[in-house]
């Protein structure tokens, strides 16, 4: 669904996403903390191979409070995001870059809402620019780190109620990652 302000989606060169709910199966109550709990979502290899072969660059952008509350280790994160990229590699998809926050504090400048991590990316990658950029989440937060920097956002509802924070912060709302239907 589209909502009535005009996003030059033409211009859109880079697709940020949140992990956990947009790329794999969130685990409701808990933590991904290994590679046998990981699971893609519906549809995400072939929308994501689509924006690759249209040259989007694709990073991820993921909070991750299970390594800071000592359910797993950072070397674990690491392996299971290594696990990930195979995955994506073995589809013909390319991600740019992961950043991920360990810290458990909200109060953290890399944690989501705040706008550390983007802006990371935008530091490391001079040629990525937030007026080409669209941040696809789950939550508020991850719309609210998004406009901080100045990126377009889209919000996936995964079928839960939108209360008037996301549909204030929010570009573009689709029910999932597989539903997105952006004319690029």
């Amino acid at each position: 669904m589209l909502k009535e302000n005009n996003i030059p989606l033409s211009k859109i060169k880079n697709i940020f996403l949140d992990r956990d709910g947009v790329i794999n199966r969130r685990k409701i109550g808990g933590y991904i903390l290994n590679k046998a709990e990981f699971e893609l979502l519906d549809g995400v290899l072939e929308k994501l191979k689509s924006w690759s072969i249209k040259g989007k660059r694709l990073f991820i952008i993921t909070n991750q409070k299970g390594v800071g509350k000592g359910l797993m280790t950072e070397n674990d994160l690491e392996n299971l995001h290594q696990h990930m990229l195979a995955i994506f590699a073995e589809n013909n998809i390319r991600i740019e870059d992961i950043k991920y926050c360990t810290a458990l504090s909200d109060n953290d400048f890399r944690r989501k809402p705040n706008p550390g991590m983007l802006l990371e990316i935008f530091d490391e990658f001079q040629f990525v620019k937030p007026s080409e950029t669209l941040f696809i989440g789950d939550s508020l937060s991850d719309l609210q780190a998004g406009k901080a920097v100045g990126t377009y956002t889209c919000f996936l509802h995964n079928n839960l109620e939108l209360s008037d924070q996301i549909r204030q912060n929010a570009d573009l709302i689709f029910e999932s990652l597989l539903k997105t239907e952006i004319p690029f």
